[in-house]
C-alpha cells in the first residue's frame, strides 16, 4: 500500500510540470513559426534575379528569308561583394560604378547564323571561352566556329583568373552562364530584316603608341609613360581608325557594331566599371537611338590618352567620350551600303611556335558574310598587324576582335622584338609571330569567301 501511496504522490508532482512543459512548448511555437519567416525573407533577398525575368521563348526561333539580324543586351554586374576585380594589383571592388554589359548580335543568311559576343571583361580565359561556346551551342544548336567571345579589356570588371577558385566569383560565373544563354536566346528571336552599311572614321588625339624611342637612342616601353622621362618619338604611329557596321532592321532600332583600338581609360581600385566602353554605349544609343556593341581591335601598344601624364583618371575618359562618340558619329555619316550574302566560319587550332621552339595550338577563327569579314584572335594584338590583315583582307569591311575565344596575352610586331621592353617580355611565342598569325588570319577569310 505504501509503494501505491508514493507513486500517485509522484505522479501528482508531476503533472504540473508536464502542463508546464506543453505550455512552455505551445509558446514556442510561434516562435518557431518568426524563424521561418525570416528564412523565406532571407531566401528572397538573395534569390537568384534570373528567375525574376520573363520566361524565355520556347520553340526553334522563325529565321527570316534573306539577311536578317537579331541582338540582346544582359547586364553582368556581381550582385555580391567584395569581389576581386585585379588580382595583379590587389584590387576589390566593393560597389558599381557603371554596369559591365554582355551584348549579343546575331547575323543569319536564312540558314546559318552567327554569334557575336562581346562582354565587358579584361579577357576570356581559354577554358572559359571554351566552355561558353560548348554551352551555346547545346542550348541553341549553333556551332562553335559560329560563336565569338570578345573581351572589351576594360580593367575594372570581374578577375578572370580566379574563375571557379573564388567563391563570390564562381557566384558570379555561374550568372553569367544563365546570362549568356539567354542573350543568345533572346538575340535569335529578335532576328528581323536587315540591310548594312559600313563607315570608318579617325579619331584625334585619344590613342597614343605607349613604347618610346627615347634621347639615348635606346627604346622604353610604357614605364617612360609613367615617370615623367623624355623622349623623342612613338614607336610607331597610331592606327587610330574606328570602323562600324549599322544594320538597319526593318521596324526596329539599327543595330551599330563599333571596332576600335586602344587600351582602358580609367581604372577604379574598388569599382566595377566597363571604362569608356559604357559611356560610347550610353551616349551613342542616345545619339543616334540604336543599339549598340563594342568590339575591341588590335591596341596592344596602344594607350588611352590622358589629361593628367602618367595617371588613369575616370575623369579623363569622361573629358575624351564626346570626341569618341562624335568619330562613331562620323563613321555612320560616311557609311556605305554593304553587299551580304552566305555565312561563312572556319575555326581551326593554330599550331604556332611557342619561345623555346616547342609548338602550342591557339583556336583561330573568321567569320564572312558578304563584305563583312569578322577575324577572332585569342590574344592582344598590335595595331601594324591589325593594319596589315584589314589591308589584305578580301572584305569590304574587316573588324578586328582581340582577346577573343581565348586569352594568350601579347602578340607584338617584329619591329618591337627588335627593342624589347614589356609586351615583348609578356610574349609566349617567338619573334615573327605577330606577322605569321596576321598571314594566318587572311588565309581563314580568303578561304571562308572562297566558298561563297
Amino acid at each position: 500500500m505504501k509503494r501505491i501511496l508514493l507513486l500517485l504522490l509522484t505522479l501528482a508532482m508531476l503533472l504540473p510540470l508536464v502542463a508546464c512543459s506543453s505550455e512552455s512548448l505551445s509558446e514556442q511555437q510561434p516562435a518557431e513559426k518568426k524563424t521561418t519567416a525570416k528564412e523565406e525573407e532571407s531566401k528572397a533577398e538573395t534569390k537568384d534575379p534570373l528567375e525574376e525575368e520573363e520566361p524565355l521563348p520556347t520553340g526553334k526561333p522563325v529565321y527570316p528569308d534573306g539577311f536578317s539580324v537579331g541582338y540582346n543586351r544582359q547586364d553582368i554586374s556581381p550582385t555580391e561583394f567584395p569581389i576581386v576585380s585585379y588580382a595583379q594589383f590587389d584590387r576589390t571592388a566593393t560597389s558599381i560604378h557603371d554596369p559591365i554589359q554582355l551584348t549579343v548580335t546575331a547575323l543569319c543568311d536564312g540558314e546559318n547564323v552567327a554569334l557575336l559576343c562581346s562582354v565587358d571583361m579584361r579577357g576570356v580565359p581559354d577554358s572559359f571561352a571554351s566552355y561558353c561556346a560548348t554551352l551555346v551551342e547545346r542550348e541553341t544548336g549553333i556551332s562553335k566556329e559560329f560563336f565569338f567571345l570578345n573581351a572589351t579589356h576594360t580593367h575594372s570588371s570581374v578577375e578572370h583568373s580566379l574563375f571557379g577558385q573564388d567563391a563570390a566569383i564562381k557566384k558570379w560565373q555561374a550568372q553569367f552562364y544563365k546570362k549568356l544563354v539567354r542573350a543568345a536566346v533572346l538575340a535569335l528571336h529578335d532576328l528581323t530584316p536587315a540591310e548594312a552599311y559600313i563607315g570608318t572614321a579617325n579619331t584625334e588625339g585619344i590613342t597614343f603608341v605607349r613604347r618610346y624611342l627615347m634621347s639615348d637612342g635606346s627604346y622604353k616601353g610604357i614605364s617612360s609613360q609613367t615617370n615623367g622621362r623624355e623622349y623623342v618619338s612613338h614607336e610607331t604611329e597610331a592606327d587610330t581608325q574606328l570602323r562600324t557596321i549599322r544594320f538597319v532592321r526593318e521596324g526596329k532600332k539599327d543595330v551599330l557594331m563599333v571596332n576600335y583600338q586602344t587600351h582602358y581609360g580609367g581604372s577604379f581600385p574598388d569599382s566595377i566599371s566597363a571604362d569608356f566602353v559604357h559611356l560610347m554605349r550610353e551616349q551613342t544609343e542616345a545619339e543616334l537611338d540604336c543599339h549598340f556593341a563594342y568590339h575591341s581591335g588590335a591596341g596592344a601598344n596602344l594607350s588611352f590618352s590622358s589629361a593628367i601624364p602618367g595617371k588613369r583618371l575616370y575623369p579623363n575618359i569622361e573629358a575624351a567620350s564626346p570626341a569618341l562618340v562624335q568619330t562613331v558619329k562620323d563613321a555612320v555619316a560616311a557609311e556605305s551600303k554593304a553587299e551580304t550574302g552566305k555565312i561563312r566560319a572556319i575555326r581551326e587550332e593554330y599550331q604556332a611556335t611557342a619561345k623555346g621552339n616547342w609548338k602550342k595550338a591557339i583556336p583561330f577563327s573568321a567569320i564572312t558574310c558578304g563584305d563583312l569579314g569578322f577575324i577572332a584572335a585569342p590574344y592582344e594584338m598590335f595595331d601594324t598587324n591589325g593594319k596589315e590583315i584589314r589591308d589584305a583582307s578580301p572584305c569590304k569591311m574587316t573588324f578586328i576582335c582581340t582577346l577573343t575565344n581565348g586569352g594568350y596575352a601579347y602578340v607584338p610586331s617584329a619591329l618591337a622584338f627588335t627593342h624589347g621592353e614589356y609586351e615583348v617580355n609578356n610574349c609566349q611565342f617567338e619573334e615573327g609571330c605577330g606577322e605569321d598569325f596576321a598571314r594566318e588570319f587572311v588565309r581563314l577569310l580568303k578561304e571562308c569567301k572562297g566558298q561563297d
